[in-house]
Formats: structure tokens, sequence, C-alpha cells
């Protein structure tokens, strides 16, 4: 089963800006359709992003988003409830693409 994508408006403003980019982001949106888990160089994050993952789009450029069900499954949901509104109307199959940040 294919999982839905969930676009904030942080995230479809940032994805205008670095135009050099829309290829890779297309691509990698595709990916997270199919197996959000096993995108490579996909790592769980920590800290004060704890609950949220990161993919790289380029060498510099990466991709912050959820999974709901694994969200769920670690019950980060009141950790991600700014970024995430509406948690639980969404399917477990949701990823919530949050923003694009400089990784420098």
């Amino acid at each position: 089963m294919a999982y839905i994508l969930r676009v904030t408006e942080t995230y479809q403003q940032q994805k205008k800006k670095p135009t050099d980019l829309q290829k890779q982001l297309q691509r990698t949106e595709e990916r997270l359709r199919r197996a959000p888990t096993k995108l490579a160089h996909s790592e769980e994050l920590k800290a004060g992003l704890k609950g949220k993952r990161s993919c790289r789009i380029k060498s510099n450029w990466r991709l912050i988003f959820t999974i709901c069900e694994e969200c769920r499954e670690a019950k980060h949901q009141d950790t991600n409830l700014l970024d995430c509104p509406g948690c639980a109307d969404q399917s477990d199959k949701t990823v919530n693409l949050l923003y694009i940040m400089d990784y420098h």
C-alpha cells in the first residue's frame, strides 16, 4: 500500500525557492510514497527533532518529515503536535513533509 503525502504550508513555500532541487524533490517524494522507512540516506533525528526523520536531497540539503505510523508507535504525537496538526485524523500510512533545511 502506498503512503499518502501530506505537505505543510512551510514545505510548499520552501520547495519553490531552491530551483536546483526541484527534480530531486520530486524523486524523493515518489520514494517516500512507496517506502519512507527504506529511503536511502534517511535517519531518525534526536534531541529537539525527536520523532522526525531527515533524508538527504543534495549534499547540503535535507528534507525533514514524519511518518504517522512510526510516530504513533514511538508515542511522539505530543512532540510533533505543532508540525502535524490534525494528527488523529491522519492515516498511519501518511508521511508529513515538514520543511527543507540547509545542512551547513
